[in-house]
């Protein structure tokens, strides 16, 4: 049986200057769902080094714009994002290891749970 629901991915593709994020919303019901965004941030990304620390933050330092939007995801219809991170933290290159990054959808729609995805990628 398939799961039904609004699925939100995160994948990783790390080269040795930067990681790429993928990032994948899909409406994976039989009906209309209509997201609403209080600003112009669709999403969020964290990424925790071994430790459990956070490095990265998509929305630090960043400015949105305070607008409300209202997104229509048709059933079936998917969203991608792409996002690169210079594996950078405070101006310095992060250390080796496995790291685990976290995406969450900035909007919310009636009755859906606010879609949530996890990943890891190793750094070299």
């Amino acid at each position: 049986m398939e799961n039904k629901g609004v699925k939100l991915t995160v994948h990783a593709w790390e080269n040795s200057e930067s990681v790429k994020f993928i990032i994948t919303l899909l409406n994976n019901t039989d009906s209309e769902k209509i997201f609403i965004f209080r600003t112009g941030q669709q999403y969020d990304i964290h990424v925790l080094n071994p430790e459990g620390k956070e490095v990265y933050r998509y929305s630090k330092g960043r400015f949105f714009t305070q607008a409300i939007e209202y997104v229509n995801f048709d059933p079936g219809e998917t969203r991608k994002w792409e996002e690169t991170w210079d594996y950078k933290c405070d101006g310095k290159r992060v250390e080796p290891g496995e790291y685990i990054v976290s995406v969450t959808l900035a909007g919310n729609e009636e009755g859906v749970k606010t879609p949530l995805a996890k990943g890891r990628f190793t750094l070299s």
